[in-house]
């Protein structure tokens, strides 16, 4: 390679397309962090984003561009249109292809990064456009959970459309990522995957350790607040210092997982260090609820909710609402402990009509005095978190389930709160085994329910259960991990010799 490209290929120019909004709380936990971090490794991004007009406040743009520029990304907001769904994403698609031609040096990318379907199929349109390399940033199989989640037949043309779209994408991409292990395997038997030996790199919804980190932990190590910069740089190595205390171990180095590659290594659940024994070190990770019999425990849940009949009357497309998410079952599991004599009480956190919330609630038999609900942003989210003991998350099964990758775990894990939840959600079910960092709910009789809070309540009551949660988190949904992977196949596609 001459100087000149390799100068080139040094800092990739990097498009990257997503249909989410990043002012929106989805795209402040995934979109934003990603890009700022893949930025920070030298990438020279360009964002498109889809912004809802509830969001879109001008002080909130302000105040995201100028976060944005300082990380060095440059930041093109498009409007998201809903209504009519199929011609209001038709022209979101050209309104966006728009922005990016009338842009000055708009044939300068080397990658196109199409994250969502429909960031996927923009993508996948302009990068012939920009002479640059594809890839395909799937959030699990849409078009499948659309039907998963009631809102398509499995028949309807609108899930033929959009199913027969996504398996063009993964057909046409010059690298995939996904979100689980299970959909890595599923995706490199498809012929047109294996014949081009495309890059297949499982990427779960990734999680900032350095933000997401209980600040109790964080006084265990880092005596005053005046041993932290500006920047957070003290902070974050501090918390760095924690983890490799509590993973015992150093991270294992992602590879790329590709047909033409080895395997990626196995992450084995680390080893609780000595020091997680020390009463007072177990006393300061332990949140509130846990601290002594006849403490009321404290179980959150973050995120869009749903519940039977709610289908019926309720738009999935509607903020906070996905027909995926139980809140039905998960404020009955809540209403269970209560009657069995436990003092518990749910939290919920959620875009979605209080009025719905508390419908669902009481449907399910909790009282008004065992529930809060409220919406908060991503430091409020934080916040809630690191006053709970555990995290909940029922969901429906179906055919899409296993490539979902919820990001709400991994911040429940990062926060050192044990998860319960319900079988073939992605990954989730293999990790909180293998790191003993959850329940699983086999069922939702009242068996089932009392088995799985008899194990709550054990590893409650085990002062290691944080740590084990904490390296799920460190070794799953590391930000930092994340966005090394994606580098890797950036240099990879451009012919990048490796450092």
């Amino acid at each position: 390679m001459n100087p000149a490209a390799r100068r080139a290929v040094a800092r990739p120019r990097v498009l990257y397309i997503a249909y989410w909004g990043a002012l929106e709380p989805l795209g402040q936990a995934l979109l934003v962090p990603a890009v700022l971090a893949l930025a920070a490794r030298g990438a020279r991004v360009t964002l498109l984003s889809y912004e809802k007009p509830s969001d879109a406040h001008p002080r909130a743009i302000a105040a995201l561009r100028a976060r944005l520029r300082r990380g060095g990304v440059r930041w093109i907001a498009g409007r998201y249109h809903h209504r009519p769904q199929a011609p209001a994403t038709m022209l979101d698609l050209v309104q966006g292809a728009l922005r990016i031609l009338a842009k000055p040096g708009w044939r300068r990318y080397d990658i196109v990064h199409g994250r969502t379907l429909v960031g996927g199929a923009l993508g996948a349109a302009l990068a012939p456009l920009l002479g640059a390399r594809f890839i395909f940033h799937t959030e699990g199989y849409w078009a499948r959970e659309r039907v998963d989640a009631g809102t398509w037949a499995a028949n309807s043309p609108a899930y033929r459309v959009a199913d027969g779209l996504e398996q063009c994408l993964f057909d046409r991409a010059d690298a995939i990522f996904c979100l689980t292990e299970a959909s890595r395997a599923e995706l490199e038997l498809r012929p047109a995957v294996a014949r081009q030996r495309t890059p297949v790199v499982s990427v779960p919804s990734a999680v900032d350790l350095d933000f997401f980190y209980r600040e109790a932990t964080d006084r265990s190590v880092v005596a005053t607040s005046a041993d932290f910069d500006g920047d957070g740089g003290a902070m974050a190595e501090s918390r760095r210092a924690v983890d490799r205390i509590r993973l015992n171990a150093t991270k294992a180095t992602p590879t790329i997982v590709a047909p033409t590659t080895v395997a990626p290594t196995t992450v084995a659940p680390a080893t609780v260090a000595p020091a997680m024994a020390d009463p007072k070190f177990a006393e300061k990770t332990t949140p509130p609820g846990r601290q002594g019999a006849g403490k009321t425990i404290l179980l959150v849940y973050a995120g869009t909710v749903g519940g039977a009949g709610v289908g019926d009357r309720k738009a999935p497309a509607e903020p906070g609402i996905s027909h995926r998410y139980r809140l039905d079952l998960m404020a009955g599991f809540v209403a269970h402990g209560r009657r069995t004599g436990r003092r518990v009480h749910l939290e919920v956190l959620t875009r979605a009509p209080a009025a719905l919330v508390a419908e669902i609630v009481a449907a399910a038999g909790l009282p008004p005095e065992g529930y809060c609900c409220r919406m908060t942003d991503r430091a409020g989210v934080r916040a809630a978190l690191a006053q709970s003991d555990g995290g909940l998350l029922f969901q429906a099964p179906g055919a899409a389930a296993h490539a979902g990758s919820p990001t709400k775990v991994g911040e429940y894990w990062a926060m050192g709160l044990p998860v319960l939840l319900t079988r073939g959600i992605g990954d989730t079910t293999t990790i909180a085994s293998a790191f003993e960092a959850g329940v699983l709910v086999t069922g939702h009789a009242a068996a089932d329910w009392e088995r799985a809070w008899l194990q709550l309540e054990a590893m409650l009551a085990d002062a290691s259960t944080a740590a084990r949660c904490r390296a799920a988190a460190a070794a799953h949904y590391d930000l930092g991990q994340g966005t090394l992977r994606q580098w890797e196949v950036y240099r990879q596609l451009l012919g990048w010799p490796e450092a």
